[in-house]
């Protein structure tokens, strides 16, 4: 397994910490894997052409999901040609 080191500010560090007590895990690896592995589904569903959104079932409500980087995916995509498959990331459960 290869190692990465990623700097983070307080800010962040802080979502990290919040995320993995919400989630009741206790390694950061676990947070991080699964954020890659959610970032990497929205980037494939972008590349299908669909939008990424939250659904409230008791509201109905529908709220977009946007980012800069998704932004940036969705405009790389040149129209009416297929987009490029995005890497599989196999999960660690």
């Amino acid at each position: 397994m290869k190692e990465s080191r990623v700097p983070l500010d307080s800010v962040t560090m802080s979502l990290v910490d919040n995320l993995k007590k919400f989630a009741q895990v206790k390694k950061t690896n676990e947070v991080v894997c699964n954020s890659i592995s959610l970032l990497n589904w929205a980037v494939k569903q972008v590349l299908e052409g669909k939008k990424v959104a939250s659904f409230n079932p008791g509201s109905r409500e529908v709220e977009l999901f946007t980012m800069p980087l998704l932004d940036r995916v969705e405009s790389s995509v040149p129209k009416n040609e297929e987009a490029p498959k995005p890497v599989k990331v196999v999960s660690n459960h």
